[in-house]
């Protein structure tokens, strides 16, 4: 497991564009962590890395998709689902094996749900109010 301290949303945002460095289509990443905490300050900058310079939390959305440089990205937030049913039926399983490379904010409402060679990321507050605490835990 890998362990970052971000400092200010800038830092939180040049973490998720390096770990997109890393990464190829097929890939699934489950973000956890409070709101607040920098799961999208980091989708922002993981995006970046693919030629996306807009990306808006789907909280409302549900289920947002990127056209990046050569693949499309998928950013989902199950923050508003309340059972598995509803999960269920967006799909995720079609989504997952698509093309693209995936992005899920609030994993923990949908584990069962996520494929088992995903990376794990948790997202937790610091000791001041821009500072965040990134565990990652990639399959490989």
């Amino acid at each position: 497991m890998e362990e970052y301290l971000t400092s200010s949303p800038q830092e939180t945002e040049q973490l998720g564009l390096t770990v997109a460095s890393r990464l190829k289509p097929g890939s699934v990443l489950a973000l956890y962590g409070n709101l607040g905490s920098g799961k999208t300050c980091f989708t922002r900058g993981f995006c970046r890395y693919f030629g996306i310079s807009e990306v808006k939390s789907p909280s409302f959305i549900l289920i947002n998709q990127y056209e990046g440089k050569d693949f499309p990205i998928w950013h989902i937030d199950l923050y508003r689902m309340e059972a598995n049913e509803e999960i269920f039926q967006l799909g995720l399983d079609e989504i997952f094996s698509g093309r693209g490379i995936t992005l899920v904010e609030w994993a923990e409402k949908g584990e069962e749900f996520l494929p088992p060679d995903c990376w794990k990321i948790k997202f937790a507050y610091g000791r001041n109010p821009d500072e965040r605490s990134i565990k990652i835990n990639s399959p490989v």
